[in-house]
């Protein structure tokens, strides 16, 4: 396989940390105001300073995490910097701001019924986040690097968050909660390594790692909504039987990810070669842009690369 090298502008546009510092407070502010209304109504003001601390840090790091990863920010359809936080990025901010007002809404939703459908409508808002960041994406040309890495471990903070939640609740089972952790966890080292190694985006997810990723949503909101006293009953024999199926998918999906990640190691190395090299024998339907580890190369290749989950 050829990799076919052009030069891009490495830039950095300073005027885009503005942009996300105000963005994360933006979000921070309003998960604040949800959850001292939340607070006030259920009488807990007694989780008000954790829950501060906490959402804090969680937005003080996402900020941290997303400067350290400029420097592999490339637009992946132009090969140009990302200058401003766009809609998908956004969107996906959304994702990880809301991870903290999930937890604490779950815990007063254990003790008092009536925060069950607030919890189910937050859960809810994250599942169709995840969704929409991808899909607005592609369809206003929008795709970045730094959007594809965050996308993957806003989805992977959100999974393990609630798979622990309902692990500690006893919602779910022990073998389940394992391996979902294993599989997120071998997945996020590896999204990880291709940053260190590339600065390259993820790889793109495979059919069954969808299914995989659809099957644990489905799972984790019909539990959640299952924890209405009046639908209890019925909710929790279809559980039962979501829970196998989601197994199996988290199974075979785990399984086929280290098989990729075995072929990986023992393919051959990529070959570099001139742009004019590319232009001449390379169609042009069938190149598609992504990243490379320099800042001063962008990779043509026959296979566009999108965020793995």
């Amino acid at each position: 396989m050829k990799l076919y090298a052009t030069k891009t502008n490495r830039n950095i546009n300073f005027t885009l940390f503005p942009s996300v510092f105000f963005t994360l407070l933006v979000y921070y502010i309003f998960q604040s105001i949800i959850m001292q209304t939340f607070f006030t109504i259920s009488h807990t003001m007694h989780l008000f300073v954790r829950f501060h601390v906490f959402s804090l840090s969680v937005h003080v790091l996402a900020c941290i995490l997303f400067i350290v990863l400029y420097i592999g920010l490339i637009n992946r359809n132009r090969c140009t910097r990302l200058t401003y936080i766009n809609i998908p990025l956004a969107i996906t901010f959304v994702r990880i701001s809301t991870l903290p007002t999930i937890l604490f809404t779950f815990l007063i939703a254990t003790n008092n019924e009536k925060f069950i459908i607030p919890l189910f409508v937050l859960v809810t808002v994250v599942s169709v986040s995840d969704a929409m960041d991808g899909f607005l994406s592609r369809k206003l040309n929008q795709r970045t690097t730094i959007g594809a890495y965050f996308d993957s471990m806003g989805d992977y903070a959100y999974l393990i968050t609630v798979t622990i939640l309902l692990l500690v609740k006893g919602y779910i089972s022990t073998l389940l909660a394992y391996a979902v952790l294993f599989r997120l966890f071998f997945q996020l080292a590896l999204t990880l390594l291709t940053y260190i190694l590339h600065q390259s985006a993820p790889k793109g997810a495979t059919p069954i790692g969808k299914i995989t990723i659809g099957s644990l949503i489905v799972l984790f909101n019909w539990i959640i909504l299952g924890l209405i006293p009046v639908i209890s009953s019925i909710s929790f024999s279809i559980a039962a039987v979501l829970e196998w199926i989601t197994l199996i998918f988290v199974l075979v999906s785990t399984a086929e990810r280290v098989y990729l990640f075995i072929k990986d190691m023992y393919a051959p190395p990529y070959e570099i070669v001139s742009s004019t090299t590319a232009r001449t024998n390379t169609p042009a339907h069938n190149m598609k842009v992504h990243t490379h580890s320099s800042p001063h190369i962008s990779i043509l290749s026959s296979r566009s690369p999108s965020t793995d989950k």
